[in-house]
């Protein structure tokens, strides 16, 4: 399990990601996204973030608001 990837080394993963994809032919990835010491409009999770995932066909399955 990767863990704590700071923004800044996201395109690393995804090279990762990419090289191990070519190694296997069944590849499947989770992500787990934590933010804190901000805040976000109901509306701006709905319509930027939720409307971006669905896009992108990627399913949330837990989501969690605090």
């Amino acid at each position: 399990m990767i863990q704590k990837v700071p923004p800044t080394k996201i395109s690393d993963v995804v090279k990762l990601v990419y090289f191990l994809k070519g190694k296997f032919s069944s590849f499947e990835i989770e992500v787990s996204l934590k933010a804190s010491d901000g805040e976000l409009s109901k509306s701006e999770l709905e319509d930027k973030v939720k409307e971006a995932l669905r896009q992108s066909g990627i399913a949330v399955e837990e989501e969690k608001v605090e």
